[in-house]
């Protein structure tokens, strides 16, 4: 793994000495913030598949609105918990078994057509790009053919709908199993990682500082950037949104960034804004905490101003794309350089996309 030391670009101003009680950070964002997000994730999962049984049961127009809904309570939910790629996570691999976009949808078709079982066992078989919140995703929204079509398909094809509700089993599971892992009374590794507080490559407060900013990464060079064209040499790519299909592509965006600020202000308690605060980080004689934390809202302002779904809004609000693509590069140096730099954190990531 390449790591990276990157020097602050703000007025260099003297630091004070690190005295910073890490611990009390750990502990506020790791119970507050992290394990609230992965509770809440989970009773939402528990919901979806609820919701999808129903719907199996009673095949009709509100029972698919109704399901949804449920769906996108879910992705809302896991936008809010996907940065906390840590622990038992990273190390089972979750993150990509419920959220790996997008969707390979031939794999999804011919894992339907190939089946002879369908159940949450054969979910967990598939490959990543097969199954999770975005297969369900391809399932249940199609605007080009219109919600009575997708309705006709799930009620004439029972392997696709029993793939369905498999499909909600399995996330269903995962989610459990990730709020299992984390909570005190299961595998209780919000007690490890409030108890990892030092700063070294493996510390917890170095690791969540590199989500936060893969994170922020990953919003701008993916999620916007790539729909926007900036890898195709100014080609739109709308189909390559997350969540372009149920067109709810900004609204993940906004729970994602809902989620970074809670992050850096710990919510009502102690976090990186405070950290920056108590070595007296500054950006051009302002408190860089202050910079940060104000950078954020302007994200969350421009793209407040954007007046249609994500894949509309690239051919007649351009700009506004833009204009958020735009303060997202500002915020992306804010942290990983300033922030990294004024902390004495290592990026220990590479991006291979420059800021």
């Amino acid at each position: 793994m390449l790591i990276f030391i990157f020097h602050s670009c703000g007025d260099g101003e003297k630091q004070n000495v690190d005295d910073f009680d890490r611990r009390m950070m750990l502990q506020n964002i790791g119970n507050n913030v992290i394990l609230k997000a992965y509770q809440e994730f989970s009773l939402s999962t528990e919901e979806l598949e609820q919701s999808a049984q129903a719907f199996a049961g009673d095949i009709s127009t509100a029972n698919l609105d109704a399901l949804r809904e449920k769906w996108i309570a879910a992705k809302r939910n896991w936008k809010s918990a996907e940065m906390f790629d840590l622990g038992p996570v990273e190390e089972m691999a979750l993150e990509t078994s419920i959220d790996n976009w997008p969707t390979n949808t031939n794999a999804v078709e011919t894992a339907i057509e190939n089946a002879t079982v369908i159940d949450k066992d054969y979910i967990s078989s598939l490959g990543s790009s097969s199954k999770g919140l975005p297969a369900i995703e391809y399932l249940l929204f199609d605007k080009e053919i219109g919600e009575q079509a997708v309705l006709e398909a799930l009620q004439n094809d029972g392997k696709r709908l029993q793939f369905l509700v498999a499909l909600t089993q399995n996330v269903n599971e995962l989610a459990g199993n990730i709020y299992d892992a984390w909570n005190s009374t299961g595998g209780n590794y919000v007690n490890e990682f409030s108890s990892s507080t030092g700063k070294d490559v493996g510390s917890s407060t170095n690791m969540l500082a590199n989500q936060l900013i893969i994170l922020v990464e990953d919003i701008k060079n993916n999620k916007i950037g790539i729909p926007l064209g900036k890898k195709s040499m100014g080609t739109l790519l709308p189909k390559n949104a997350e969540s372009w299909r149920s067109e709810t592509s900004l609204d993940m965006i906004k729970e994602n960034l809902n989620s970074v600020q809670d992050v850096f202000t710990g919510k009502a308690g102690s976090g990186f804004d405070d950290y920056l605060d108590v070595v007296n980080a500054q950006y051009n004689g302002t408190p860089l905490s202050q910079v940060i934390n104000t950078q954020i809202s302007t994200i969350k302002s421009s793209l407040d101003d954007i007046d249609l779904s994500l894949v509309d809004a690239l051919e007649t609000e351009n700009d506004k794309v833009e204009t958020a693509y735009t303060e997202l590069q500002k915020l992306v140096v804010y942290l990983k350089t300033d922030m990294m730099s004024s902390l004495g954190l290592l990026v220990t990531y590479s991006d291979n996309d420059g800021d």
